[in-house]
């Protein structure tokens, strides 16, 4: 999982900014799941019917530029996966 996002909250809750880059299983993904990064935990909660999360994750995957190009090649690089990201 890629999560550019994090800054969003990080003011709010003490969170350290930047992104989270989390290895999962698929069956992870059908449940509630959480992440832990500078000993602050973030929990995500699976809700399917809320779609607005895609217009901010695309705004700040753009706002990074190369440098979420490079982090999201090299996650799938780990998995083993061959694939360039435009």
């Amino acid at each position: 999982m890629f999560d550019p996002t994090l800054d969003q909250v990080s003011a709010k809750i003490g969170f350290p900014t930047g992104l989270v880059v989390l290895q999962l299983d698929p069956e992870e993904l059908n449940e509630d799941f959480g992440a832990v990064v500078d000993d602050c935990r973030a929990d995500y909660r699976i809700v399917r019917a809320d779609t607005t999360w895609q217009t901010g994750y695309n705004m700040r995957f753009a706002q990074l530029g190369e440098r979420a190009r490079s982090v999201l090649t090299k996650a799938l690089e780990m998995e083993g996966l061959d694939v360039q990201i435009a």
